[in-house]
């Protein structure tokens, strides 16, 4: 490709790409479908190469015009969060916000994120409450609480984002695996020290209905378990045992392994809400749309 004359052009090449045609492309443009037609073609001229196949469908996107796209909407991206940091600057959003989560959630995901919207947002005090009690509470929230659930369903009529789906696999750490050995099935759990949620605090988890299906895999007297993922992380990580562990939690760590897949049997909705009557304050919204944005974009969870 030669070099771009005219950056403008690319608003016009990312209408068409998005919508497929060019009377839609001009209409989100607010100009006319002969317009959109030139500047299409004058910056396949410029750059010398075919960026669509013109379709009786519409426009479709060629190889050099899928990589353009690619490229384009990483600039926007970029773009769009200067624009937020500077707003966000300008603006100076004030008071509080209370997040009510797990606490894997909150030690695991939440440091980074929170370090983040503290740059942007300076002024915004935040409280991190953990703990289901929390989350199964949220009927008595206060106005500046958002609820970051997973494992437990939101009520339906509460606002906010959904982040994605958690998937669960058996891991371990390294450091175990290189000293007791690598399970080579299911069954051979039963030789293993394993980590595992409490059954009588953390019923409604995937991970716990899966142990209590299948306790006679394990061997109890090699058996920790907790109320605290937090905790069960840890240990984890220490090599004190295998556990059936968050995808999200674990899958960018090097110093775990997964050991079995159970990403199709296992996952549930992860969700950041806030109670409606305080779906229209400011920094209360602020917070929901970057967490979302920022999680979705460095693929936390899966789709």
């Amino acid at each position: 490709m030669r070099t771009l004359d005219n950056w403008d052009d690319l608003k016009f090449f990312l209408a068409v790409a998005t919508n497929g045609n060019l009377s839609k492309a001009a209409r989100c443009l607010a100009v006319n479908h002969s317009t959109v037609f030139r500047r299409i073609e004058g910056l396949e001229s410029d750059l010398a190469v075919s960026l669509f196949h013109k379709m009786p469908s519409g426009y479709v996107l060629t190889p050099e015009g899928e990589e353009l796209f690619q490229t384009v909407q990483t600039i926007e991206d970029n773009l769009d969060l200067v624009s937020k940091k500077l707003s966000g600057k300008n603006n100076a959003l004030k008071g509080s916000i209370r997040i009510i989560t797990t606490d894997s959630m909150a030690s695991i995901h939440l440091p980074r994120y929170t370090r983040e919207f503290r740059e942007l947002y300076p002024e915004i005090s935040i409280e991190i409450l953990v703990g289901t009690s929390y989350l199964e509470d949220g009927a008595n929230s206060g106005d500046n609480d958002i609820f970051i659930y997973a494992g437990v369903s939101p009520p339906e009529h509460w606002v906010g984002r959904r982040l994605g789906v958690m998937t669960f696999s058996i891991y371990g750490a390294n450091s175990y695996l290189e000293q007791y050995g690598t399970p080579a099935s299911i069954n051979e759990l039963k030789d293993h020290s394993y980590l595992c949620g409490s059954v009588s605090h953390l019923s409604s988890w995937p991970v716990v209905k899966w142990l209590k299906e299948n306790i006679a895999l394990l061997n109890p007297e090699k058996v920790i378990y907790s109320n605290s993922f937090a905790v069960l992380f840890c240990l984890l990580k220490q090599g004190l045992g295998l556990s059936m562990f968050p995808d999200a939690h674990c899958e960018r760590d090097l110093s775990l392994t997964k050991l079995f897949d159970f990403s199709d049997k296992l996952k549930i909705e992860v969700w950041v809400v806030t109670h409606p009557s305080v779906k229209d304050k400011t920094r209360i919204r602020t917070f929901v749309d970057f967490l979302a944005d920022r999680m979705v974009e460095d693929k936390i969870f899966k789709n």
